[in-house]
Order: structure tokens, then C-alpha cells, then sequence
């Protein structure tokens, strides 16, 4: 499969969702089948990622936390089944529970993109890769995730001081928080990533900073539509965006793989070459 393929895969699931929503309706199966069906791809693709690294390695790692991210809720999304009833499970029911689920989804994000970081750093200094650009790159990209991320912080804590442990808005929070942290720490790789075996890599890195792009505006969509009163818009919307979310994140994990296989065929043929 040629890597430019893959980045034409989140639209194609893009085309996918909108028919399906568009035949069947968005009822609660519509939505749960969806959701279930673009984070388990997302997840595949992390884990085929970091099953081309050793396991401890740094990526490995990181590619490993940000498909825990993903299957977790998908757990969770099977247990609560399509009416997401948290009775099904007695112990889901416990808004501390609830809670602690939410936070656990989120550090296992924030884990894996902060790895990314130290990894990429490794990687790029080794290479001379890193430059006042790359510094001027973070500062901005902080910036924009503070623009996005902290007026929809400040609505959700708002909401939250009077819905308690069980609100919406509470769990909106730490998403919101948890996605700011993790689009500041990957989201400057992309464009510092060009000099990496000639841009195979930097597609990787593009496409996980659109992932956590993604999952900001993904906050921003649910927290506008609860705020304002368009919750069946705003799902429409929201949903779309974790669809195209969730298959960017797999490709990046399957352009990941094809990327290093490639590399590796590479000094295969090079080392075979000398041998001769």
C-alpha cells in the first residue's frame, strides 16, 4: 500500500459515516455502532504501529498508550451497551467510577503524546533537526491549543461547579484539558518532522497532529451544542469529527509500520548491494 493512500482513508470513512447516518438515522444503535466501529479501527492502528518496535522502546510506548486511549472507551462502550445505560454495569454506575474511567482515558492520551515528544526530541537532535523554528513552531502551536481549548474549559468548569461529579460538563473538562496537553506536545512535530527519511515520516507525525487537532474541535463542537441547546446539530457534527479522528490516528499507525518496513528493506538492499 502506498503511504499516500492512507491519507485518503479518513475521508473515505468520512463518505462511509454520512451514508450510513444519512440510510439508517442517527438513533442511539446508529451512533453506538459507529463509534464502536472507528475507534477499534484507530486502536488496530496504533497497536500494528508499535508492534514494529521492541517492546520498552519509546514509540513503542507511545504508540501502545494512544490505543489504550482508544480501546478503553470502546470497552466501556460495550459494557454501557447502545443505550448507554451505565446500569448494565452496576460499578459503571458510580459517577467516581465514571469519572475515573474519564481520566484514566485521558492520561493514557496525554502518556502517549508526551512520549511521542521525547521520542521525536531523541530522534531530531541526533539529526540537528532542532532549531529556533522548531521552538517558534511549539510556541505557536500552545497558542492556537489555548485559543481552542481554554474558552471551552472555562464554559465546562462553569457548567460543572453545578452539575457535580455526574455532569457532562464536568467530563467535557478533563477531555478538553487532556486534549490541549496532548495537541501542544505533538502537534509542532509535523512540520519539524520534513527531514526524516525524505517526508515518509512526516506523514506519521501529520497525521497525529491532525488527530489531536481533531479531538479539540471534537470538544469544542459538544460543549458549544450543550451550551446552546443544538445537541442533535452539534452530534451530527461531533460525530463526523471522531470518525475522521479515529481513522487518521490508524493511518498514522499503519503509515508508521509501511514507513519503517520500507527503511528497513532499504538498508536490506544497500547492505546486500556492498556485500556483492
Amino acid at each position: 500500500m502506498r503511504l499516500g493512500w492512507l491519507g485518503a482513508l479518513p475521508l473515505l470513512a468520512l463518505a462511509i459515516h454520512v451514508a450510513v447516518v444519512a440510510a439508517l438515522g442517527p438513533t442511539d444503535q446508529v451512533w453506538w455502532s459507529l463509534q464502536v466501529g472507528w475507534q477499534v479501527i484507530g486502536a488496530a492502528g496504533c497497536m500494528a504501529a508499535a508492534l514494529a518496535f521492541r517492546p520498552g522502546d519509546l514509540l513503542w510506548k507511545a504508540w501502545a498508550c494512544t490505543g489504550g486511549s482508544l480501546a478503553l472507551p470502546t470497552l466501556v462502550r460495550f459494557m454501557n451497551g447502545p443505550a448507554r445505560s451505565w446500569n448494565l454495569v452496576p460499578a459503571l454506575s458510580d459517577p467516581w467510577v465514571r469519572l475515573g474511567t474519564l481520566v484514566a482515558i485521558n492520561a493514557f492520551s496525554v502518556a502517549g503524546a508526551v512520549l511521542f515528544l521525547a521520542a521525536f526530541r531523541r530522534t531530531a537532535t541526533g539529526l540537528g533537526l532542532t532549531d529556533r523554528r522548531s521552538v517558534r513552531t511549539s510556541a505557536a502551536t500552545v497558542i492556537g491549543a489555548l485559543v481552542i481549548g481554554i474558552p471551552v474549559l472555562a464554559l465546562d468548569l462553569r457548567d460543572a461547579l453545578g452539575g457535580g461529579l455526574s455532569s457532562d460538563a464536568l467530563a467535557a473538562a478533563v477531555s478538553v484539558t487532556g486534549d490541549m496537553i496532548c495537541f501542544s506536545a505533538v502537534g509542532p512535530l509535523a512540520l519539524v518532522a520534513r527531514g526524516l527519511v525524505g517526508g515518509a515520516l512526516q506523514r506519521t507525525w501529520t497525521l497525529l497532529a491532525v488527530y489531536n487537532l481533531g479531538w479539540l474541535f471534537y470538544d469544542l463542537i459538544t460543549t458549544t451544542a450543550r451550551i446552546t441547546g443544538h445537541v442533535d446539530g452539534g452530534t451530527l457534527v461531533a460525530e463526523a469529527v471522531l470518525c475522521v479522528a479515529c481513522v487518521v490516528v490508524g493511518s498514522a499507525g499503519f503509515a508508521q509500520r509501511i514507513a519503517l518496513r520500507d527503511v528497513s528493506r532499504r538498508a536490506a538492499e544497500r547492505a546486500s548491494s556492498l556485500a556483492a
